[in-house]
């Protein structure tokens, strides 16, 4: 398992398909949404020149970390801040984590060098280059006034590329780029896998949700980690879902958090995850219910995304059949009722 949740976040962002970019025109495929999407700049009439995800965060008030003094800093400081919010207790030792993140994903893509697809051994191109159109996905915003939008960046899903406009990249602080790389990869998840998604396959996907992220991810509050509010692992407990499949994995822990109140925070859900920590809070249940085979369970509640506003309002199920099988579901609580993230798991809960 160990190997696994690791790759979930190293190889999401890597496209399964593959085609020869040098048969596609540099700005030809700038759409964004479902097929690609990238970072956009701000430039202003005082000459400034910042990431979109820094300036609306800077907008609401918040403050910034320090700016990196070099490029060696600057991925440093990626990786750092990845490690602390994706790494979990589940996972390879924090020092070998991000040891992996900087050289092998976010070195590469400062120096313009390939990326190895980690899922099959393929490359991801890193490209730059000339100006890039603006994409059709940035959604609603907020600028200051006397500024407007340039594209910086496009990850294109399709043809596997990271394309970068070069001078605008070079008009980036060490920090704005920085941000700039983690955008890039943290919105990729967030339209292929963010959970979020569901019951939203007829809407266009913009980057507002991954731009927040960014924003705070940069600020010195920081955001909540994947992880945060975990307890020591003697006190903690995991289930997941008896099939093998990897876009159906659930898989959360759970702990006590006060008499008869349970504490779950997810990994993933039906296959689906989210940049933000998601985690539920169920009163009245007895941890020794999900462990014993011979305790009936009929529970459930709301999955939060912890530091993200207004956030859908998805909710999951437990319940012990008579078979004595630990059933779970996830559902999207809609208009027209509850739309299933998944088919119904069996679950099988342990000790961590």
């Amino acid at each position: 398992m160990k190997i696994l949740l690791l790759a979930y976040f190293l190889c999401a962002w890597v496209s399964a398909t593959s085609a020869a970019w040098a048969k596609i025109p540099w700005d030809t495929v700038t759409a964004g949404g479902v097929d690609g999407g990238g970072g956009v700049g701000v430039t202003c009439s005082d000459g400034s020149f910042e990431l979109l995800d820094l300036h609306e965060i800077q907008l609401s008030g918040e403050e910034l970390v320090a700016s990196p003094d070099s490029q060696e800093e600057a991925i440093a400081l990626v990786a750092k801040l990845f490690s602390s919010h994706f790494w979990n207790p589940d996972t390879i030792p924090v020092e070998q984590y991000i040891e992996v993140l900087r050289e092998k994903v976010i070195r590469p893509i400062f120096a313009g060098e390939k990326i190895i697809d980690f899922s099959n051994n393929q490359e991801i191109d890193i490209q730059f280059g000339p100006k890039l159109s603006l994409s059709l996905d940035v959604g609603n915003y907020t600028l200051r006034p006397g500024c407007s939008l340039e594209q910086v960046a496009y990850f294109d899903d399709v043809h596997r590329i990271i394309k970068i406009h070069l001078e605008n990249w070079q008009r980036l602080s060490w920090r704005d780029k920085a941000a700039l790389v983690a955008h890039e990869l943290v919105y990729f998840v967030d339209r292929r896998d963010g959970l979020e998604n569901v019951g939203t396959e007829n809407t266009a996907l913009t980057s507002e949700r991954a731009r927040g992220f960014i924003g705070r991810l940069f600020t010195r509050q920081g955001l909540t980690p994947k992880a945060g509010g975990m307890p020591e692992s003697k006190f903690l407990f995991q289930c997941s879902n008896t099939a093998s499949e990897f876009s159906e994995l659930t898989y959360f822990y759970f702990f006590e958090e006060g008499p008869n109140q349970v504490r779950f925070i997810f990994n993933a859900v039906h296959g689906k995850d989210s940049p933000y920590q998601m985690s539920s809070q169920i009163t009245g249940l007895k941890m020794e219910s999900l462990l014993s085979s011979n305790a009936p369970i009929d529970t459930g509640g709301s999955i939060s995304f912890t530091d993200q506003p207004l956030s859908p309002s998805f909710f999951f199920s437990l319940r012990r059949d008579s078979s004595r099988r630990l059933l779970f579901r996830a559902y999207l609580l809609a208009n027209e009722g509850d739309l299933p993230v998944g088919r119904i798991q069996e679950l099988v809960c342990q000790p961590f």
